[in-house]
């Protein structure tokens, strides 16, 4: 038994394990139930395959000396059990279900991210079923202090645009929270960020699938919208050369004025990110107080 453990959560505040008895309380098995309860908690998805319950679950846990130990197995140690429920709704899913969900993205997402579906690994899903926790090293994959430090999200910050997705998938709301997860990225660890932008773009491929659902007369616009949210994601991630070079192939294509305020965002930021403050002046009388509070972040995250 453990006698002392200490988890750290995503804000720093810290669980103390005793030798106490705890109450266990089960795992969920059913995906989707789990996944409607976790947008009612606004919390990420815990999961694991049904046949990793079978055997002792090795999980790497940091004590209060701040030292990691193994613990033998997971789902035997009630201490770590009450912890994973605070921050996660936790699901065992049968393999039963591997062959639907695989079905169903298999040429929708890289080689790495169906590994890690198929993996032993602990994987963090958002409400919608899709993993975050996708590129963690495999030192890490199996380190539940690390996976509660960093994905244990209180996600009522994009609760409005995960529920309207999980409620009806179109281009708008793929589009909405595609943008609301970049957001929420410049809020992150660093170590972070990178598996919530590729989250993000999950759900602009969905979109660009969708697009063809609107109409003919509204297509042109949206699909700009999409290629400058795409450009979005590639400033937070700091290539900013890249950014100015598409922004300028798009210049005498846009077709809608809405979209030159985007556009002007875009181009302020990217000049700010190289210290071209004087080519960013240019453009930061079109650029709203609530994006330049963004270009300071972004331009912050990659200094």
């Amino acid at each position: 038994m453990i006698k002392t453990l200490k988890l750290y959560s995503l804000i720093g505040a810290c669980l103390l394990f005793s030798s106490l008895k705890v109450h266990a309380q089960d795992w969920m098995s059913n995906l989707k139930v789990a996944q409607k309860l976790a947008a009612v908690q606004n919390k990420m998805v815990l999961m694991v395959w049904e046949e990793e319950t079978f055997y002792d679950y090795p999980v790497v846990v940091v004590t209060s000396n701040n030292q990691s130990i193994i613990v033998g197995n997971l789902f035997s140690e009630p201490e770590l059990n009450k912890a994973i429920w605070e921050h996660f709704v936790p699901v065992v899913v049968s393999e039963y279900v591997y062959d639907d969900l695989y079905e169903s993205i298999k040429n929708k997402r890289s080689d790495i991210y169906l590994d890690k579906l198929s993996d032993a690994s602990l994987k963090v899903m958002d409400i919608n079923g899709n993993i975050v926790n996708v590129n963690m090293g495999y030192e890490n994959d199996f380190n539940l202090s690390r996976i509660i430090e960093d994905y244990a999200f209180n996600t009522e910050f994009l609760a409005h645009e995960l529920k309207n997705y999980a409620e009806s998938k179109t281009f708008y709301t793929s589009y909405f929270l595609a943008s609301k997860y970049l957001d929420f990225s410049l809020y992150s660890k660093p170590r972070v960020q990178s598996n919530l932008i590729n989250l993000a773009k999950i759900y602009m491929n969905d979109a660009t699938q969708l697009l063809a659902a609107e109409p003919d007369d509204k297509q042109p616009e949206l699909s700009q919208r999409l290629e400058l949210l795409e450009l979005e994601a590639d400033l937070i991630e700091g290539k900013a050369g890249r950014v100015l070079r598409k922004l300028k192939k798009m210049d005498k294509g846009l077709v809608n004025e809405s979209i030159k305020a985007y556009q002007a965002f875009l181009y302020f930021t990217a000049h700010k990110m190289r210290n071209d403050h004087e080519k960013a002046e240019v453009w930061r009388p079109l650029v709203s107080l609530v994006n330049i509070k963004k270009v300071h972040n972004i331009v912050k995250n990659n200094l």
